[in-house]
């Protein structure tokens, strides 16, 4: 849109077994990038199908947008005293009703389909992240993972892959616990609030992620330059965008946002492209990858400085 300071970069690449196998690549990503009255507003969408679902690239794309839909109306519905109906339901709940939504769509298009494709063939994973007037909220169900750039500068992971009682085993939206299997990081606000962040499928964990005592860190020697570049990138192409008055899609960067819901999609940007299908990110991993880089920019700081303005001096 005209004057987003928020930017976002990503990009799917076929792993080496499929590509040897001959299967698509089965993971998605979808975004948009839209303004909520006087306010910018973003959300994202990755999803991983299953490698056991024979259809799970459609269930990934079915699920993606779905999801980011279900979102944007939550952030474009007005209510009452100029606040929007995200701005009144917790974000917990904006985030599994979006999951729902997915996991619905994907249904519906099982029960529409005349070729035999069962609801289980379209399994996927799903990770979340919107933004909306300096807060980040990102939800996952499944084995990808979100991590962020904080205001202080520090990297770490925001929502983590869900833990399973075995190594091969994951839980798809097309379960029916995976309400139960979802992990959610709610309200993340100024001043602790995220500066930038990346969605990323499995395909990427190895490569991108340290275990420490049993559990995952972000590899500050990845996501430390990756988020630099990105931002400082974000900043030379400030000032491109959608003409939300004429609701064409235009790049941004190298993603396509939506103006007044016209141009929700992916273009693939080849530098993210490149670092996936590098030889070090395929010798970790033999599946798919994707990967997203959101930066919130002038926009996530802006808040910063309103949140610091109306805190009160407890210097003296």
């Amino acid at each position: 849109m005209k004057g987003s300071p928020i930017s976002v970069y990503c990009a799917s690449v076929r792993g080496q077994s499929h590509i040897k196998s001959g299967k698509p690549c089965q993971d998605r990503c979808c975004y948009e990038v839209f303004e909520c009255g006087n306010a910018n507003a973003a959300v994202i969408a990755v999803a991983d199908g299953l490698g056991s679902a024979s259809h799970s690239d459609i269930g990934a794309d079915i699920a993606v947008h779905a999801a980011v839909a279900e979102i944007k109306r939550y952030l474009t519905t007005d209510f009452e005293d100029g606040l929007t109906l995200a701005e009144i339901t917790p974000d917990e709940t904006v985030l599994t009703d979006a999951i729902s939504a997915a996991a619905d769509a994907i249904e519906k298009y099982a029960e529409d389909a005349a070729n035999g494709v069962r609801k289980k063939d379209l399994a996927c994973t799903l990770a979340l992240l919107y933004y909306f007037k300096g807060k980040t909220a990102a939800a996952q169900v499944g084995d990808g993972a979100i991590v962020g750039c904080f205001s202080d500068g520090r990297t770490g992971v925001v929502v983590k892959p869900v833990d399973s009682e075995y190594i091969n085993e994951v839980t798809p939206i097309t379960a029916p616990d995976w309400r139960s299997r979802m992990n959610v990081a709610a309200g993340i606000t100024a001043p602790e609030g995220l500066v930038s962040a990346a969605v990323f499928t499995d395909g990427c964990i190895g490569a991108v992620t340290v275990k420490k005592d049993g559990d995952i860190e972000a590899f500050e020697g990845f996501f430390a330059p990756l988020f630099r570049y990105f931002e400082s990138y974000a900043g030379a192409e400030a000032g491109k965008g959608v003409d939300v008055e004429s609701g064409v899609g235009v790049e941004v960067g190298d993603g396509v946002v939506g103006g007044n819901g016209v141009g929700v999609g992916v273009a693939e940007n080849a530098d993210i492209a490149q670092l996936l299908s590098s030889e070090k990110m395929c010798s970790v991993s033999d599946d798919d990858k994707t990967l997203a880089v959101i930066c919130f920019g002038d926009d996530a700081r802006r808040y910063l400085r309103i949140k610091s303005e109306t805190e009160p001096d407890n210097s003296e």
